[in-house]
């Protein structure tokens, strides 16, 4: 069977932990202040830009946080050099050749870029070595 004493004591102890808890909880709790503080501190910014590289322009973004970058993305399609337009990649027959190649083609103005797959890849490399 609980004393009173026993009783007086558990409850004084719930009481307490409730109190404590509504002040962590309020404007004026110090943990609070130091998590909202820090959560503020993290500076995070995303850049877009343009690179060149052999005659096309490649849109990417860079997304950083507290100064290091943290993601690279680079748009799918680049843009052709003298138009700005979008280029879709081709198939097609190169002159002095028998076989297909897939090559990027500006439906503006009509010109044509190598393709490599690996130009996204490549530029992402670029922008780190750039940015570090």
């Amino acid at each position: 069977m609980m004393t009173l004493s026993l009783l007086a004591t558990i409850s004084s102890i719930i009481v307490g932990l409730i109190l404590i808890g509504g002040f962590l909880r309020s404007k004026y709790s110090p943990v609070k202040r130091f998590t909202s503080n820090s959560i503020e501190n993290i500076k995070k910014a995303e850049n877009e830009g343009n690179i060149e590289r052999e005659g096309k322009y490649w849109t990417y973004t860079v997304k950083e946080y507290e100064g290091s970058i943290d993601e690279i993305n680079v748009r799918e399609k680049p843009s052709c050099a003298d138009c700005k337009s979008p280029l879709e990649r081709t198939r097609d027959n190169l002159v002095g050749l028998n076989k297909r190649v897939t090559i990027w083609e500006c439906r503006e103005c009509g010109e044509y870029y190598d393709y490599d797959e690996d130009e996204p890849r490549k530029i992402k490399e670029t922008i780190r070595k750039e940015h570090s």
